[in-house]
């Protein structure tokens, strides 16, 4: 399953909406543009790392997309080193790490198959949480020097994405309850961090930092229960293995670190999928938790009965994901099809002078157009109340988009006039009454990787 997917890594087209967001602001980072404007048309809510590690390896790479898809899988390579080490660590052999790293492979094309090899630093935001966790766990104890570097490590991973925010916490609980003095050395040390690397991002991204990775977001209560849902029904089987193992009678000297990191990473995720734009990446944190703890039961039960079972029964949910993750992988002649549709849409917008409105941004950023308006982001400052849909409604009016690429087709409603019927994805990147103003001002010209529309009577 995986060689699909990392084949798939020099498409030009988007793999992942997120692609867009990530090359469009490493690219003006690479540009000398400051990130954090504050402009809520183009908010970036994510910390300043990814952007700059990428625009600083532009000069010797190239391309700003195929260096976020390379780190990616860098990020991969080192959730498995780490995650091998951590399981050495708790006490596993080779047969233990074997296991565990198929699991760390299998859970997480199970859980979320499109954030491998794409432009989504998650993937190198978690390996950093883990080398902090493994360093943590090497003996002797830590000392306090070690602490620094540890939360250095775990804070320059939430410093790339705060979602992996569970083995921090996880530390923190296990320090509490084994020396105090220890615990608030880790505190201060977070806090330390934390403090230098913010300013290090407004020093270099602009002064907004703060506020729009804090920007609120709207959140789906209906996206918690189908998330929580869906991941459940995926990985059942090593939620059970892992609740038993942790649960046993005789203790590690870990378990309590353990229980922390798989109950926090749990509650993140079920919380966490209910942020606007937040999907089953959410989940991505237990699955790695899950991987680790399948080894760490085997290496408990190996000379046992259930020992032969338990990689079958981890390996479930692997197995029966496998057909559905195949049909999510498109076929060679499928990805020639759409890389060509993608070169004919980049080509098109550029041969059209003036800004555009994409809602796949990675067309607008290979025709050389500057971004203007995120759709996804500017949506959520309307959902949230931020800013207002009128003054995009205006320049739609106005005609002041040279083009406007949409991922699907609009078409009046007849139950209501005033609305328009497009793609769910669409809808929740923009308003009815963007739509509508879309609909009444533009015309479709291109149907190619999406539909282009042009200013009406041109």
């Amino acid at each position: 399953m995986l060689v699909p997917l990392v084949a798939t890594i020099g498409t030009p087209a988007a793999k992942l909406y997120n692609e867009g967001f990530n090359a469009y602001h490493a690219f003006r980072a690479a540009a000398g543009e400051t990130l954090y404007t504050g402009d809520p048309y183009r908010l970036v809510n994510y910390p300043f790392i990814s952007f700059y590690l990428v625009a600083g390896l532009k000069p010797i790479f190239g391309d700003v997309l195929m260096i976020g898809r390379a780190l990616n899988l860098l990020g991969l390579a080192g959730i498995l080193l780490f995650g091998a080490l951590i399981l050495r660590l708790l006490g596993g052999g080779a047969l233990e790490i074997a296991l565990t790293l198929a699991c760390l492979l299998g859970f997480q094309i199970a859980q979320a198959a499109a954030w491998i090899g794409s432009d989504e630093p998650q993937m190198l935001a978690q390996a950093l949480s883990l080398a902090g966790l493994a360093c943590y766990l090497k003996p002797p104890a830590p000392s306090p020097f070690r602490l620094a570097g540890v939360s250095l490590l775990v804070m320059l991973g939430l410093f790339i994405k705060p979602i992996v925010i569970a083995i921090p916490i996880a530390i923190a609980i296990d320090l509490l309850s084994r020396d105090r003095r220890h615990f608030l050395i880790w505190c201060v040390s977070l806090a330390v961090a934390a403090l230098l690397l913010s300013w290090m991002s407004m020093l270099i991204a602009g002064g907004n930092f703060l506020p729009e990775i804090l920007a609120s977001r709207f959140y789906h209560w209906n996206d918690v229960a189908h998330g929580s849902r869906k991941f459940l029904r995926a990985l059942y089987a090593p939620i059970l293995v892992a609740v038993i193992v942790l649960m046993m009678p005789k203790r590690h000297p870990h378990s309590r670190l353990l229980i922390a990191w798989g109950a926090v990473s749990l509650l993140a995720g079920i919380f966490g999928s209910g942020g606007d734009g937040v999907s089953a990446n959410a989940f991505l944190e237990v699955a790695v938790f899950l991987s680790i703890i399948a080894g760490w039961a085997f290496a408990n039960f190996r000379h046992h009965w259930v020992g032969a079972i338990l990689p079958i029964v981890v390996a479930l949910p692997i197995l029966i994901r496998l057909p559905h993750t195949l049909e999510e992988i498109r076929h060679p002649q499928d990805e020639a099809a759409v890389e060509a549709d993608f070169a004919r849409a980049s080509a098109f917008l550029r041969d059209r002078p003036g800004p555009a409105l994409c809602e796949n941004l990675l067309v607008c950023l290979r025709a050389g157009k500057p971004l203007v308006v995120d759709p996804f982001n500017a949506h959520a400052q309307v959902l949230t109340g931020r800013i207002g849909e009128d003054e995009l409604i205006a320049w739609i009016k106005a005609r002041r988009f040279s083009a406007i690429e949409l991922d699907s087709e609009l078409a009046p409603d007849p139950a209501d006039p005033n609305r328009v019927i497009a793609h769910s994805l669409t809808l929740g990147r923009f308003t009815q009454g963007e739509l509508k103003a879309i609909q009444d001002s533009y015309a479709p010209a291109l149907r190619a990787s999406g539909i282009i529309y042009l200013p009406r009577g041109t």
